[in-house]
């Protein structure tokens, strides 16, 4: 199984290293790859959706969420994820999500 992790990777960061042992331990059994969400620099909806467009290429997608990762404020924050999300599903790509956040408008 080919599986894309998107998430922060090589830095500093809780989810990062989160990530890192995820894919240490799927990489056992699994092909994985990293689609990098940078810290500090909120991905675009463009670049959201390249992701999911990247996705199609593998069985599924692991998502580690954190509401810092995307958009500039509440609105867009929520709007991207929601177009990242129906973007996955119409590209019949299966997907997790683990939200390390909640949502506070």
């Amino acid at each position: 199984m080919r599986v894309l992790f998107a998430s922060t990777h090589n830095v500093l960061c809780g989810i990062a290293g989160y990530n890192s042992d995820m894919m240490d331990s799927a990489a056992r059994v699994h092909d994985c790859d990293v689609a990098v969400f940078p810290q500090g620099n909120p991905l675009s909806r463009s670049e959201m959706l390249g992701v999911a467009d990247r996705a199609r290429m593998y069985d599924m997608i692991i998502i580690q969420h954190e509401w810092s990762f995307i958009g500039r404020n509440s609105l867009e924050k929520y709007d991207h994820l929601r177009i990242f999300l129906r973007r996955l599903r119409k590209n019949k790509v299966p997907a997790a999500v683990i939200m390390h956040s909640q949502f506070i408008p």
